[in-house]
Order: structure tokens, then C-alpha cells, then sequence
């Protein structure tokens, strides 16, 4: 899906798998660029950074690759809400 104000776009995937005991989420991507699609961020689980100690989960940032948990979906649009106010 893709979410897009006037200065900035979300576009996000999550693979939600059922379960005998509800849904689990097996893959996901986060991902946050300004008006001009420069990245803001991306967190994703995407198993190509074996380096990173909370591999496979990690965040990309302009100024590179950094550690990461899992985050809820709601988790991101806080993050956001910070960058759109300038909090952060």
C-alpha cells in the first residue's frame, strides 16, 4: 500500500501468516521517503544483513544500516508523526 501526503511517502507490506493461534507476521517493510523520494527510513526483516545483531530485523537510514526490533505498524506511524512535527 502506498500512503502519500503533500511532503512524504509510506509505502508499507506486511506477510501475515494464519495460525492456530492467530496471525504471525512473517515478512514486513517500512519504508519512508520525503516529497523528493529521498529515504527517511526503512525497517524491514528481509534476511540480508547477517552482520546486524538483531538480524534479520534492522533500519535503514540515509547515513546507513543500523539495529533494529520488529516494530508494530503503529510503532511507524508514531515515528512518522515525530518527523512530520519536527520532534525528532
Amino acid at each position: 500500500m502506498i500512503v502519500r501526503d503533500w511532503s512524504s511517502l509510506l509505502v508499507f507490506f506486511e506477510f501475515l501468516r494464519q495460525t492456530g493461534d492467530g496471525v504471525q507476521r512473517e515478512k514486513y517493510r517500512y519504508h519512508f521517503m520525503d516529497g523528493s523520494d529521498q529515504l527517511i527510513f526503512r525497517y524491514d526483516n528481509a534476511p540480508h544483513h547477517p552482520e546486524v545483531v538483531t538480524f534479520p530485523d534492522h533500519k535503514h537510514l540515509p547515513t546507513g544500516l543500523v539495529e533494529s526490533v520488529a516494530l508494530h505498524f503503529a510503532d511507524v506511524f508514531v515515528e512518522i508523526e515525530a518527523y512530520v512535527l519536527g520532534i525528532t
